[in-house]
């Protein structure tokens, strides 16, 4: 329970900036969980200390997502990072961000940037031996909205299509990253008058997608509560006092590859029936070997339908609708800025974010579902889920569908709103709908449901719609595969098609065919099927959700021998094969570990990856938890969680704190109301940094 007092430490004009910080009025607090709650006299100067505050915590993270939106991580960390700052790279990103984002975003918000920026620059200068790459040094608003624009590429999956390409085979499905589950309800559904927000987004428990808590305000009264990623300069999602808003991931198809007609030399492709230049362009990264950085060349080719690779078959492009989250930053934080319904959409109607869905509610009690995805305007026609020959300047698309045609939905009649990463069609208690006709004129739009959709239309079956935070909880916090759903279909058929089983594979078999489909901690069956589910994925070849999704029914051989690896490794390790989920899935950090339940697509779900010991490893899923609460009395609550803690300094007491909590699915109680001057009195005793 400290008070950070910030001296000056680094020029903030040297960046650009025109605005002088006064850095000695910035005060950051810290509560008994080692949320940051951070006051300064302008957004510019929260930022700078939302920036110091975060860097405490986690320097390392923050600073290769800086370097990854620059296109230079693997000059520090070499050549597993050679792919990303490949990837980045051929889509131009870098020098896009250089010439467009003075441009493109506001005076105001490139204040907030430099802010961000000179805390940060400052926090590096102080703090040298924490500094992994000091070429890259000082770090620029350009690094940071390069960062931005790169998490928005790889969530739409294209590292795969052009993974394959470099690999010399075809682009295939690509099992997308992201997930997440939010619920609305409001005040006139609630039984006890209160308008509620749960958000419960699916991620990462450390890396560039691990969240960090934290309060900021500034004296101008702008004031936001919420969780952001590493590089963010404000709140992702959360509330303030007078709204929140949660994200959720959604499928839509923002990428194609082209397959290009090209000549036997492969300096022409031809569309339209007529002959365009095919130039190569070198694209150059450097990889740190050793002492030493190596330059690593490959040849692109700039097209008319984007960058474009050789592949196995000839030339292949890409295009991607995630290239337009330049101004991502400015909306979220006009968003959090926002005091009333009007506002907030106005802030959406920025229309900067490539992706994502809106979950949102209010202290008027407006509820809203917004699917805000650049979804291409793509014409009718040709297939777009599978490889285009890209012959025809028809098969281009330029923008987005308009952002009054994409999904929204407000204030429905059963006064609750839910998003599971299923369509956004399928969102209130009036059960799950498929998507109107009009969306046929948008191909690509997702209209599939997901696995923890059809659980929730199965709780809705049997409980009704809920009208209490407690009856949103027990949707949050269920663990159960629903019986009509893509896996445990899929499930079924695997082990219906393995039959008959031979002799000595019956014990493994006879445990996952008794299995209920539960992923509580006390659950037989469910660490059997995480292991012979990743084992089929491997042995069939198909991505582990696609082997359900897509309904993919491999060869009877194929499934015995998923079925003989995962028997052979629980008697490896635990000399039977009836082990309980909780026995070996495990969560925490440092001396702190727990059992833990859930396992990959329910609603509470747990990724893991398996060790040597035969115990598995959560690494992600559930990872940062939040209630929020709009009072009859105008007031505003909230409590939350994390997997770990609020720091990834292993030195810090906020490292492991709330795992303790995070296994018992239980909430601390957030603290936003008080005041700047009640800090001391209340015991947070300042501390100079600079003494």
């Amino acid at each position: 329970m400290v008070l950070f007092f910030l001296g000056h430490f680094f020029p903030s004009a040297a960046l650009g900036q025109k605005t002088e910080l006064s850095v000695d009025s910035i005060f950051i607090y810290r509560d008994h969980w080692g949320v940051p709650h951070i006051y300064g006299p302008t957004d510019a100067e929260v930022a700078y200390g939302l920036a110091w505050a975060h860097a405490e915590d986690d320097f390392s993270t923050i600073e290769e997502t800086l370097l990854s939106g620059r296109g230079i991580l693997a000059e520090a960390k070499g050549k597993d990072a050679a792919m990303l700052d490949f990837f980045i790279r051929f889509f131009d990103v870098p020098t896009t961000v250089s010439s467009e984002w003075k441009r493109q975003i506001s005076p105001e918000f490139q204040e907030v940037l430099y802010g961000y920026c000179a805390g940060l620059n400052a926090y590096a200068e102080q703090h040298p031996k924490e500094v992994l790459y000091k070429p890259g040094l000082p770090y620029t608003p350009e690094d940071i909205l390069g960062g931005y624009m790169l998490s928005f590429l790889l969530f739409t999956g294209t590292t795969g299509d052009l993974g394959d390409l470099l690999q010399g085979s075809l682009p295939k499905a690509q099992e997308l990253p992201g997930g997440s589950n939010a619920f609305a309800l409001s005040k006139n559904q609630s039984k006890d008058g209160n308008t509620w927000l749960f958000l419960n987004p699916h991620n990462s428990y450390t890396g560039r997608y691990s969240w960090y808590e934290a309060h900021t305000k500034t004296g101008s009264g702008t004031e936001m509560y919420g969780a952001l990623f590493p590089g963010g300069v404000t709140v992702f999602h959360g509330f303030n006092r007078h709204l929140a808003w949660a994200h959720t991931f959604n499928y839509h198809d923002m990428v194609d590859v082209y397959k290009l007609e090209t000549n036997t030399e492969k300096t022409q492709y031809k569309v339209n029936n007529q002959w365009f230049p095919l130039e190569p362009v070198k694209v150059k990264i450097k990889v740190k070997i050793g002492p030493i950085r190596v330059a690593v060349k490959r040849i692109k080719y700039n097209t008319l339908f984007g960058p474009a690779l050789e592949g196995p078959q000839g030339i292949y492009a890409i295009r991607n609708a995630a290239l337009n989250g330049i101004k991502a930053a400015e909306q979220w934080w006009h968003m959090g800025a926002s005091n009333s319904f009007n506002q907030f959409e106005e802030a959406l109607a920025m229309d900067a974010f490539p992706m994502l869905n809106i979950v949102y509610a209010d202290q008027n009690d407006n509820l809203m579902l917004r699917s805000q995805t650049h979804l291409p305007q793509r014409i009718s026609g040709p297939d777009w889920n599978g490889v285009l020959l890209g012959v025809d300047t028809g098969y281009i698309w330029h923008k987005p569908i308009p952002y009054q045609h994409r999904p929204v939905r407000k204030n429905p009649e059963s006064g609750f709103l839910f998003n599971a990463n299923n369509s956004p069609y399928s969102c209130t208690c009036e059960g799950i709908e498929k998507a109107p006709n009009a969306t046929l004129a948008f191909p690509g739009i997702q209209t599939i449901e997901t696995n923890r959709s059809h659980r929730i239309q199965e709780l809705l079956d049997s409980l009704g719609c809920p009208d209490s935070p407690e009856a949103i909880r027990r949707f949050k916090y269920d663990r159960q595969y629903p019986k009509d759903g893509y896996v445990w279909n899929g499930f079924r058929n695997h082990l219906e098609g393995a039959k008959p089983v031979p002799e000595d594979l019956k014990p493994i078999f006879d445990v996952l065919y008794a299995w209920n489909g539960s992923a509580e901690k006390e659950s037989v069956g469910a660490a059997q099927f995480v292991e012979f589910a990743k084992r089929l994925s491997r042995i069939s070849g198909v991505p582990l959700r696609f082997i359900y999704l897509r309904n993919h029914q491999p060869p009877p051989q194929q499934i015995h021998q998923a079925l003989r690896e995962t028997q052979e490794r629980f008697m490896e390790h635990f000399q039977r094969v009836d082990v309980r989920l909780g026995e070996v899935q495990r969560i925490g950090r440092g001396s702190k570990i727990y059992s833990v339940g859930g396992i990959k697509e329910t609603l509470a779900p747990t990724e893991t990856h398996p060790l040597s010991n035969g115990f598995y490893a959560a690494d992600g899923g559930d990872s940062f938890i939040m209630e929020v609460c709009f009072s009859s009395k105008d007031s505003v609550e909230a409590r939350a969680v994390q997997a770990y803690g609020n720091s990834n300094n292993r030195s810090s007491n906020q490292f492991n704190n709330q795992t303790a909590l995070f296994v018992k699915d239980s909430l601390r109680k957030v603290l936003f109301y008080l005041p700047l001057d009640e800090w001391k009195s209340k015991g947070y005793n300042p501390e100079r940094l600079n003494e």
